[in-house]
């Protein structure tokens, strides 16, 4: 079995000039979502391989067009790939996976309604210029992004951290 598929962007093309890193959770999102202990399967991962050994740090690295991260090694790569593999961690290479989901991916994680403190509180979705995600009872919690499964990542990790939500 071959490991590590590389995506080819003309062919997982979705929309007309839609990229898939636009239909998917950032890395941040992402990584955020792993340290919360949420499942690690998904249509899609981001990997993540680095050089330990060639220690530099610079401030911040692009990843794509709207994502920066803050990266401790020279040499790193991030992508996209269909495929996750065994992660690797040793003196001379590191490679990590983090599950990204689609919005119909993480709708699944969500609950319609949420009972705490004596209140109920249901799930919106609305898009004005943005894709918001929320929350609405007594009080209201949202989260925005121009991309849907960003959002809806955004609000999976703020129910696991406020223990709302049990890992998923």
């Amino acid at each position: 079995m071959r490991c590590d598929i590389r995506l080819k962007k003309p062919q997982y093309r979705l929309v007309k000039n839609v990229e898939l890193e636009d239909v998917v959770a950032s890395i941040n999102t992402a990584q955020n979502f792993r340290e919360l202990g949420g499942k690690q399967d998904s249509l899609f991962y981001w990997r993540v391989e680095s050089h330990p050994q060639d220690r530099h740090f610079s401030p911040m690295k692009k990843v794509s067009t709207d994502i920066y991260l803050p990266w401790k090694y020279k040499y790193s790569s991030i992508e996209l790939v269909k495929e996750k593999c065994e992660e690797i961690d040793t003196k001379e290479l590191i490679i990590k996976y983090y599950s990204t989901f689609t919005a119909s991916e993480v709708g699944i994680f969500l609950p319609r309604t949420i009972f705490k403190n004596n209140s109920y509180y249901s799930l919106e979705f609305r898009k004005h210029f943005e894709h918001i995600v929320s929350y609405a009872g007594t009080k209201t919690v949202s989260f925005s992004s121009i991309n849907e499964a960003e959002a809806r990542l955004m609000m999976v990790n703020y129910l696991l951290e406020t223990n709302i939500l049990m890992v998923v």
